[in-house]
C-alpha cells in the first residue's frame, strides 16, 4: 500500500505542473494553448506505434501496464527503435515549424518546445507509464534529499512512508518542500521568460505545488 501511495504521489506531482501550466495558458499568450497541444498526444503516439509494431493499441497498453516499454516491444518485434522515434517525432517537428511560420511561436519558443517534446518522447519510448510519470519528481526528490532515485524506491519497497523517507534524510518537510519548489520555480521561470505562461500563472502554480508537496510529504 505504501509503495502504491508514493508511486501515486510521485505520479501526480510529476505531471501536475505540466497540466497546471497548460491549462493556465491564456489567449493573450503567444503560443500558450497551442504549446499545450504540442506537448500532449500519448494516444496519438500509441496509434502510430501500433501500426509500426503491427499490434493493436489495446495490446500495447496491456503490455505497458505490465511493465513493458515501447523499446522492449520494438526489440521483440524486430523493429529498430530509431525508426519508431523518427516516425513519432516528425509530426511534432512539422507542427512546431508550422507554428513558427505562422508567427504563433518564436524560434526560441519552438526550440524550447522541441527539446521538451524530445525529452517526453525519450521517456515514452524507454520507460513504462509508471516510470515515466514518477521520473520528474523522483529526480528532484533525490537531488534535494541527497540520495539516489534507487535509494528512494528501496525505502518505499521496505515500507517507509514519504514522511519517514524525508525524516531519514535529516531534513524537515518544510525545508524539503522549499527546495523542491525552488527547483520547480526555475523551470517555470524559463516558461515565463519565453512568454509561454505569465508570472501570475507561475506564482499560482507554485502555491498549489507547495500545498500539495506539504500535504503529501507529511503522510
Amino acid at each position: 500500500m505504501k509503495r502504491v501511495l508514493l508511486a501515486v504521489i510521485i505520479a501526480i506531482l510529476g505531471v501536475a505542473m505540466l497540466g497546471t501550466t497548460a491549462n493556465a495558458a491564456g489567449p493573450e499568450q503567444r503560443g500558450g494553448n497551442r504549446a499545450t497541444k504540442l506537448m500532449r498526444g500519448a494516444g496519438e503516439r500509441i496509434q502510430a506505434v501500433s501500426a509500426l509494431l503491427e499490434m493493436e493499441p489495446r495490446a500495447i497498453l496491456g503490455e505497458l501496464r505490465e511493465g513493458a516499454t515501447i523499446e522492449s516491444l520494438a526489440t521483440e518485434k524486430g523493429v529498430p527503435l530509431s525508426e519508431i522515434e523518427a516516425a513519432l517525432a516528425q509530426p511534432y517537428r512539422e507542427r512546431i515549424a508550422e507554428e513558427v511560420a505562422a508567427g504563433v511561436l518564436t524560434q526560441e519558443q519552438a526550440d524550447y518546445l522541441t527539446a521538451r517534446t524530445q525529452e517526453r518522447l525519450n521517456d515514452f519510448l524507454t520507460l513504462s507509464p509508471r516510470q515515466a510519470l514518477r521520473q520528474p519528481m523522483l529526480e528532484d526528490l533525490a537531488t534535494v534529499l541527497g540520495i539516489s532515485e534507487a535509494g528512494i524506491v528501496a525505502q518505499v519497497e521496505a515500507g517507509s512512508t514519504p514522511a519517514e523517507i524525508v525524516a531519514a534524510s535529516g531534513k524537515g518537510v518544510d525545508s524539503v518542500v522549499a527546495e523542491l519548489v525552488a527547483l520547480k520555480d526555475g523551470d517555470l521561470t524559463e516558461r515565463v521568460n519565453l512568454d509561454l505562461m505569465t508570472a501570475t500563472q507561475k506564482n499560482r502554480a507554485l502555491r498549489g505545488y507547495e500545498r500539495m508537496l506539504t500535504a503529501r510529504l507529511s503522510e
